[in-house]
């Protein structure tokens, strides 16, 4: 559209363009002649429109974009417009895709457990990577850390931030499960409650570490020698709470109890009235004295007095 009269200002307008910013500027989609430099600068900057996302587009009639033209409060007065019928505006973008989340999330996981000094097989179920991401034009960066600790078997979460230019442009919080082996005792065979294990009892094997399942077994030494105290299954983890220490001191056996008085240590005979583990606690009475006393298991024939 032409007002077909000499004007010392000239405004026109490319029926397609494309820009790097969200605010959409006269001066973007169109050229824009005069003789005042202060009244072009001024028509450059109007605002017609925003466009939120990189990639996306808006489309302004030649009417809409008048109307605007002359609301924004700048003298549009005696100007030549040359508009097309419609103006498609572009925002310029550029796409990351999901293999850049999935690359940061691995590697942020892979330093998290190295600084912690974790050094068991892993697995990754990537769980809410986003597919694509437009971002504006310019240099992408990026800064991933996980404001959590890591929980087998639990989801964990890693913040990634996308800055251009370095400005923050998102933040995404990519959610991934993570699967934990580890080598743990199992049992080679039914295990019945009050059983004393042997080497041959158990048996190494890989399983996946339960956030919720603490005190897994790793070593023969935490296991032989020691009781069951409950029953488990041929190819049952072996956990801590199943295991008891063997009884040492039987009720009724003899006893020597040990005690410091003064700084002076003494001994004394005496009958044990409980049954008695490594490093439990019970009841005995000093023959000599008669006196009920609480005592400490020290091995098979020795306690000593607790303070």
């Amino acid at each position: 559209m032409s007002t077909g009269q000499a004007a010392a200002v000239s405004v026109i307008v490319a029926p397609a363009a494309e820009i790097n910013r969200q605010d959409v500027r006269l001066g973007d989609i169109a050229q824009v002649y005069g003789d005042d430099p202060a009244q072009v600068t001024a028509l450059q900057g109007i605002i017609l429109g925003r466009i939120f996302r990189p990639g996306d587009e808006i489309t302004l009639s030649a009417q809409v974009l008048s109307l605007r033209a002359r609301s924004s409060g700048v003298d549009c007065d005696g100007i030549d417009w040359q508009l097309p019928p419609n103006v498609v505006i572009r925002r310029q973008s550029q796409s990351l895709d999901k293999a850049v989340f999935e690359r940061l999330t691995r590697q942020t996981i892979a330093e998290q457990l190295q600084q912690a000094g974790d050094k068991r097989r892993y697995t990754l179920d990537m769980l809410n990577l986003p597919e694509t991401m437009n971002v504006p034009v310019g240099t992408v960066t990026y800064e991933a850390m996980m404001p959590n600790s890591i929980k087998p078997a639990a989801v964990s979460s890693v913040q990634v931030t996308v800055l251009v230019d370095g400005e923050v442009y998102q933040k995404v919080n990519c959610r991934v499960r993570v699967h934990m082996y580890q080598d743990v005792l199992t049992a080679a065979r039914p295990l019945l409650v009050k059983e004393v294990i042997v080497p041959a009892d158990v048996q190494f094997a890989s399983k996946e570490v339960n956030a919720y399942d603490a005190g897994s077994i790793t070593s023969l030494e935490d296991a032989v020698g020691f009781v069951m105290a409950k029953t488990v299954k041929a190819g049952d983890v072996l956990l801590k709470a199943m295991l008891e220490q063997p009884i040492l001191i039987e009720k009724g056996s003899s006893v020597h109890i040990c005690a410091v008085v003064n700084g002076i240590q003494v001994q004394a005979a005496g009958v044990a009235l409980q049954d008695g583990r490594k490093g439990g606690m019970i009841r005995v009475r000093n023959e000599s004295s008669k006196k009920i006393l609480r005592a400490k298991v020290k091995n098979s024939n020795t306690v000593e007095v607790a303070d």
